[in-house]
């Protein structure tokens, strides 16, 4: 039996490596967008007190980081462009956090952004 994606977002199998995180967040992720569910599957990578985990955003913030998965651009109206650039640079750092690194250094690649692997938002 599988997990159930609606449970816990830390319900992330213990002792996987995060390479095997991010393996997972990208299948939820693929799953999500195939059914129109409104989450983004991320791994929080490990500190000194914790190891990684999947967490996950919805809602607004998930559509948001749909549509710079898919190139394209935020556009809110009466923001500043700096303002909406932060925005992306953290939608981007979530699509990172959210596939294998190879996968996201396609997308760098097709969509032309800067670097493959981010150290933060």
């Amino acid at each position: 039996m599988s997990r159930n994606p609606f449970g816990p977002d830390t319900a992330a199998p213990a002792g996987q490596s995060e390479e095997r995180l991010l393996a997972l967040c990208q299948e939820h992720n693929r799953w999500a967008y195939k059914i129109g569910y409104r989450k983004w599957y991320f791994v929080q990578p490990a500190t000194d007190a914790a190891s990684a985990s999947i967490q996950t955003v919805d809602g607004i913030a998930a559509d948001e980081v749909w549509t710079v998965s898919r190139g394209e651009r935020l556009n809110y109206a009466s923001w500043s462009s700096e303002r909406l650039d932060k925005l992306e640079r953290r939608c981007r750092w979530l699509i990172e956090r959210g596939m294998p690194a190879d996968d996201f250094a396609n997308l760098c690649a097709r969509y032309r952004w800067a670097n493959p692997r981010s150290v933060a938002a």
